[in-house]
């Protein structure tokens, strides 16, 4: 083997992870999975309980807010 022909295949090899490396990242904060830094809103805490319970502790400007969700309805204690 050349050693050009080795050299395009590491390059291109190198191409491939970047571009992989890129997508993953992009599909990543648009799909909400990375924290977005600077907002006023932040997600303290959750629990899960089942598909239909959950509990949120929201954080918004320097108030917190525990948001329970059960089935259709959404109540909401500031803290």
């Amino acid at each position: 083997m050349e050693i050009t022909s080795l050299i395009r295949v590491i390059i291109s090899f190198l191409v491939v992870v970047f571009l992989l490396f890129l997508s993953l990242n992009l599909i990543k904060k648009r799909s909400g999975l990375m924290p977005q830094a600077g907002g006023r809103l932040k997600v303290l805490d959750k629990i899960i309980f089942d598909n239909q319970n959950k509990m949120f502790l929201i954080s918004v400007d320097s108030k917190e807010i525990l948001v329970i969700v059960s089935g259709a309805q959404i109540k909401h204690i500031e803290l």
